[in-house]
């Protein structure tokens, strides 16, 4: 897949250092595969939920989220916001 965004990401792990080996080891298996569709996904990522528009990484045993665009038909996912736990819950609530 190609990845737009990942200076999110970046900005991500140098505003939270502990999240830096899990980030990585999405990007490397984001990068890594081309997903036909959502039940590919998810055998990748088996913590991943799907709420339209978003499609939400749970990442590093649910410690932190990304929230992101996957298109399938072009292999892109377009990342909008990396957040910590409790970011996340606010910005659910919204």
């Amino acid at each position: 897949m190609r990845l737009i965004g990942l200076d999110i990401i970046d900005h991500f792990k140098k505003k939270y250092p502990q999240s830096r080996k899990s980030m990585d080891v999405w990007i490397s298996i984001a990068r890594g595969t081309d997903f036909a569709h959502y039940e590919e996904l998810k055998k990748a990522f088996n913590s991943v939920d799907y709420v339209a528009p978003n499609t939400i990484f749970d990442i590093s045993g649910n410690k932190f989220r990304l929230i992101a665009h996957v298109d399938y038909g072009f292999k892109t996912v377009l990342i909008k916001k990396a957040m910590i736990h409790s970011e996340y819950e606010r910005w659910n609530k919204k």
